[in-house]
Parts: structure tokens; sequence; C-alpha cells
């Protein structure tokens, strides 16, 4: 819950189920990957010494996740501040048009529609958070009904936000950085080969948010199946203790042919991930079942998923689901709108005419609704939005 979060309490990120992975004395050297034919930048030497000299494309080579990592925390910062700077501008101007003063508008809209939590909420916050909330009750009551209010003036300044974006054409044109994310032969893919957008997501079996995605992803490649593949990565956080035993059988169940059938099946019964369940459901596929038990017992792909961890390690990511789209990242369970933003902007950059778009070329907008909630997806982070009475 944001506002709890902002009053310095330890309680559980709402948005996005964390999932840290393991940590290790040294890190661990890049996994390989092909990279990109190297540019003049980077063929330029940057130092010589006696036995020769470095080049940009080496150096890069070295650091190439904590690069990546830096440019994407920049470039974020700069779309942060730059949406910002829109959404105050656009304020401000709505203001005028309505006679009114910036911070009158912001009252009328947000500040004067903020309700007072009921009790049953405040309740229900205490129930779940007691034991990370202050002893005494009328301090714990005072702390979530605070919280409560702040998180409903975040989600009425984010459909502020939308409403005011809705016509104000706002194309960011910064350069996103892209990460290179290693693909192996074993990992499981689902869609064509020869897809020009690839997915690659890292999940954890037991993350809510990881099984909450999973009907967007299976709307996308419904939307393009031709066009888009999904790539898994294993990512067990430490906190699920049958995150890991899932994985493994999912792998297992994928030596057999029957990943993805697995995978959907884990996802859809998160809460009922024992061994004696699994093991059900691996007959259900009808799969050879001294191989699978072998396979499980005696963890043959255990390897493969300590893989999933060292990538995630090694690309610096401490939370599930993250998502790359040809390279670049979206973290959590986002709506449709956002991956499909990518998936499109993508294909026009290739030059590929999206399947959507040949199969109703002259297709309209469905509804202003629909625009509005589009346009919330992109721009409503919860730490950004319009901008708050007075100078940040």
């Amino acid at each position: 819950m944001a506002g709890l979060l902002a009053l310095g309490m330890a309680v559980p990120v709402l948005s996005q189920e964390t999932a840290k992975t393991k940590g290790a004395a040294a890190r661990p050297n890049p996994p390989s990957q092909t990279a990109p034919a190297a540019t003049k930048e980077e063929s330029k030497v940057v130092a010589t010494y006696s036995l020769g000299a470095i080049t940009q494309a080496e150096v890069n080579r070295m650091i190439g996740p904590e690069l990546a990592r830096l440019r994407k925390q920049i470039y974020d910062l700069e779309s942060r501040t730059i949406r910002q700077m829109v959404s105050e501008r656009l304020l401000r101007g709505a203001a005028l048009k309505e006679g009114l003063t910036r911070d009158q508008y912001y009252d009328k809209y947000v500040t004067s529609k903020i309700k007072d939590p009921s009790d049953a909420e405040v309740e229900q916050v205490m129930k779940q958070y007691r034991s990370q909330l202050p002893k005494k009750d009328e301090d714990a009551r005072k702390l979530v009904r605070q919280a409560l209010r702040d998180r409903e003036k975040q989600r009425l300044e984010r459909m502020l936000d939308a409403r005011l974006l809705q016509g104000a054409n706002l194309k960011i044109l910064l350069e996103e950085p892209r990460f290179h994310v290693p693909i192996s032969p074993k990992d499981p893919v689902r869609g064509p080969a020869d897809a020009p957008v690839t997915i690659v997501e890292f999940s954890d079996f037991q993350c809510p948010y990881c099984a909450r995605v999973q009907a967007t992803l299976h709307r996308l490649m419904e939307t393009y199946p031709n066009q888009v593949k999904i790539v898994f990565k294993n990512m067990p956080g430490q906190r699920h203790d049958r995150a890991r035993p899932a994985a493994e059988a999912a792998l297992c169940a994928g030596r057999q042919g029957k990943f993805w059938e697995m995978h959907d099946w884990l996802y859809a019964h998160q809460h009922t991930l024992d061994d004696a369940s699994i093991e059900a459901e691996a007959k259900k596929l009808g799969l050879d079942m001294d191989a699978f038990s072998t396979c499980v017992s005696k963890h043959e792909t255990a390897r493969q998923v300590d893989a999933g961890l060292n990538e995630a390690r090694v690309l610096g990511l401490n939370g599930t689901p993250i998502f790359f789209v040809n390279g670049k990242m979206i973290r959590g369970a986002r709506p449709f709108q956002v991956f499909d933003e990518a998936v499109r902007s993508e294909l026009m950059r290739l030059g590929k005419v999206p399947e959507t778009a040949k199969a109703a070329p002259a297709a309209a907008e469905s509804t202003e609704k629909t625009k509005a909630e589009a346009t919330a997806a992109k721009t409503g982070e919860p730490a950004g939005g319009t901008a708050k009475p007075g100078k940040k």
C-alpha cells in the first residue's frame, strides 16, 4: 500500500510481488550473449597500455548489465520528470479555462473528492497488517486511516492525469535503453520461432501478480499469433516455499513436451502446489510418470532453474514479474494496453505491419473510456501523476 509505505512502514508492496533472488559472495560473470555489431563510438580506443589497447566496446561488454541498469534509471527519471512537467502545465491550462487558480482546480477535482475511509475498511487493513502497526489501537487506526486517504488521493490524481492527457497527444521521444537478455535453447518458448517480437518473462509460480498477468499474455498471443513469442525464465522467490519445486516440475513436464500445459495449471492453482497435486496433474497430462517422478525427485532440472536465477541476478532484477520486450523492460503485472503498445512500437520500428492492423485497417478506436484507460496505463504511475499542491 503506497500510503503505508510513504509513512515509513515495512508492509508488503501491493502493486508488485517482491521476490529477491539469492545473493552471492562474488558477482557471477554475465551470461554469454550475442552482442550487436560495434558502432563507431564503441570501436573508439579508450585506453592504451604496454600490451595493447582497450576499446569502448570491450568496456561495455564487461559492465553491460550495470550500464543498462544505469541507463534505464536515467531514462525512467527523465520520463517521469517529463510526465510531471506536462501534467503540471496541463493542470494550469485547464484551471485557467475554468477561471480558477492551479490549487483551486486541484482541490475541485482531487482534494474535495477524497472520502474518509469507513471503519470497516480501517479494521480490515489493521487486521491484515496488525503486527506491523503501532501497538496502541488508537495510533494504529490513525495511521491506517491516513494511509487509506493517501491511497484514495493517488487514485484521484491518476484519474485527473488520464483525463488531462487524453487529448494532449503526449509523445515522449527519449530512446529507451535495451537489455541484452540471453536466451538458451532449453528455455521454454510459446509462439513462432521467427516472431519479430520476443518477450522474455522472469516469473515465479507462487507470485500472485505473475498469475494475474497470464490472462494478459494469452490475449497478447491471440492478438499477435505470428508476430510475438514468449520465452519463460524461472525466478522463484525465497519467500515462496513451493515456487522452486513448481519450477522444477514444470521443466520436467517440458521434457515431455508439456511445459506450457503444466505452466498454465500451476498459475491457475497457486494455492495447491503440493507434490501430490502436481503429480496428479502430471497424470492428467498423460506424462510418463516414471520419467517425470525421477526427474522431479532427482532435481534434474535444478540447474536450469539456477540459470534463470543467475541471469536475473546479473540483470539486477529484484521482483516478479519482469518482462523484456525485444530488450525493453516492463515491470509488474501491467494492463494489456502497456504490452500492446510495446509490441506495436517494436513492429513499427522493424517495418512490420501489426496483425491487428492487417485484420482491420479501417477500425476506429473503441470508446473514449478505452482511450482514457490506455492513457492511464501509460502515464498513471503511483510515483508520478498529477503534481500536488505547491512546488515539489
